[in-house]
């Protein structure tokens, strides 16, 4: 009922309850009053024995109205909707925006809007508040990012190629200081073809252009990306661009710390990789293009010329496990054997077979990777200082002569014999290279 309408009742029944004398009937006009308005029993009393309804309540009349309400919901949503606080200290700013946008306001309207209250703020944006629900900020950071990923463990049975684990080498030489080189590996479960790419550094607009280049090189769609919990890969770039509209990619991530989740990259970083570069320390930011168009003809060749061998079985008999793996065969000839790969994937790759020679790609392979190392040693002389750096191990800074140290004769020197303290004798043993 609205509020005349339930005005007009309640002194119309007003008049009924009063010219009343049983209390069984007005009992029962109780009743159909409180049905009628939703009022309590008690309060509905009170207001039938009441001579007249009591003046309205005067006060400060509104000094915004629907105007206002409007523009400053506009204002509100554009902004990101803030709270009062936050929106009245750069409001003037607000204002402004708003009117590039959509047109200048009456002066009038522009000065109240200026001269407005947090209070007032909160108690004109209150129905828009309420209309919008509860706010729900979009998700920033790693941490969000995992959240939108879910977690893939034990193993991942394909039956068709496209099916990606990646991961990142660090060429760190043992120390993550400082900046280096990364490679990013890819390698499809079914196919085995691998992808290798050299980056400086692992941020995340790096990776997703190496990213983009293995996608380029692949000879099938990517239909899952499984990767573990790192930022290079748990980014928006790469979960956005994934998960756009024509991709369908299933993105999913291992469980932290447990590498066996992506064991068949974690293979291929051992022989694509480690296996090529070793484990030196490669911070030559200059030497990354180069070391990247030798790492692209490396995965090439391995692709091409390779044989691999898949693990088909893995059973426990007594104390040992017994494998099965099945027939050696190059990723290429994987492909050429899939018949879900496109006629015009398997010509390139064809055409790729019978215009290279295996060995001399190799060699051409072995010479690049000649050449950046030795580019690296060139700018490293340059750029030396004119003294080398004191020694890191205390037993290289030892005296060379003999050492007095009250032993007798063939007794071997002990670490207070070369004036070690005893807080760092097993540091210096670590050291020792």
């Amino acid at each position: 009922m609205s509020k005349e309408a339930t005005r007009e009742y309640v002194i119309r029944t007003r008049i009924r309850y009063g010219g009343m004398t049983g209390k069984r009937a007005k009992s029962r006009l109780l009743d159909e009053f409180c049905a009628t308005t939703g009022m309590e029993r008690k309060h509905a009393i009170k207001v039938l024995r009441a001579p007249e309804d009591p003046p309205e309540r005067r006060g400060r009349k509104r000094t915004y109205g629907i105007e206002e309400y409007n523009t400053l919901r506009d204002i509100w949503i554009e902004a990101g909707q803030p709270c009062s606080k936050l929106m009245k200290a750069v409001m003037e700013c607000y204002v402004q925006s708003h009117e590039l946008a959509h047109g200048a306001l009456g002066p009038a309207l522009r000065k109240r809007l200026l001269k407005i209250s947090e209070s007032s703020i909160d108690r004109l944006l209150k129905p828009a508040k309420m209309a919008s629900g509860p706010r729900r900020n979009r998700p920033s950071g790693i941490a969000a990012v995992r959240r939108e990923v879910p977690i893939r463990a034990g193993e991942w049975a394909v039956a068709e190629p496209g099916w990606i684990e990646a991961d990142t080498v660090a060429h760190c030489g043992g120390s993550m200081a400082g900046n280096f080189v990364w490679t990013l590996t890819a390698t499809d479960i079914l196919t085995q073809w691998t992808e290798v790419r050299s980056m400086w550094n692992r941020g995340a607009a790096s990776t997703f252009d190496r990213l983009r280049e293995i996608e380029d090189a692949l000879p099938f769609l990517i239909r899952g990306f499984d990767s573990d919990n790192g930022p290079e890969f748990m980014n928006w770039h790469v979960l956005n661009y994934f998960r756009a509209e024509g991709k369908n990619v299933e993105v999913s991530r291992s469980r932290p710390y447990q590498k066996n989740d992506n064991a068949h990259v974690e293979q291929k970083n051992g022989t694509h990789v480690r296996g090529l570069l070793g484990h030196v320390r490669i911070d030559d930011p200059e030497c990354v293009d180069p070391l990247n168009q030798a790492m692209t003809l490396w995965s090439l060749w391995k692709n091409l010329y390779s044989p691999v061998m898949r693990l088909v079985s893995k059973t426990r008999e007594g104390g040992r496990y017994k494998k099965r793996y099945d027939k050696a065969r190059t990723p290429a000839q994987r492909v050429l054997e899939c018949a879900m790969v496109t006629k015009e994937r398997k010509a390139t790759i064809l055409q790729l077979l019978a215009q290279t020679d295996c060995f001399a790609m190799k060699k051409q392979v072995d010479q690049m990777l000649v050449d950046v190392f030795a580019e690296i040693r060139a700018r490293a002389d340059r750029t030396a200082p004119s003294c080398p750096p004191p020694e890191t191990s205390a037993l290289r800074a030892a005296p060379s002569g003999p050492v007095s140290s009250g032993r007798q004769d063939g007794e071997k020197p002990n670490a207070s014999a070369l004036n070690i303290p005893h807080s760092t004798r097993k540091i210096s043993k670590r050291l020792v290279s």
